[in-house]
């Protein structure tokens, strides 16, 4: 199954996985799903990093370099079409 990450879900999930509902963390460890990451959550991120609005223990790029390789973790972005 995949599962979109929302920003502050994968804040916790990198930080804070107790703040993860328990069936939430559960579809995070299970190997068999895909956890999308939106670049939209990414630059909201950096944003609120820029102005002092959020302290991350890394820089973002290396949250991100992280789970990517120890999860299922796959990065995408999104795409506005306005047909």
């Amino acid at each position: 199954m995949r599962f979109l990450f929302d920003t502050h879900a994968f804040i916790w999930w990198d930080s804070e996985p107790e703040r993860l509902s328990v069936s939430a963390r559960a579809a995070c460890e299970d190997p068999a799903n895909i956890l999308l990451f939106s670049v939209a959550s990414a630059w909201e991120m950096q944003t609120k990093v820029s102005l002092g609005k959020l302290h991350l223990k890394q820089p973002l790029a290396d949250i991100i370099a992280t789970n990517k390789k120890q999860t299922a973790f796959r990065s995408f972005r999104f795409i506005w079409n306005m047909y």
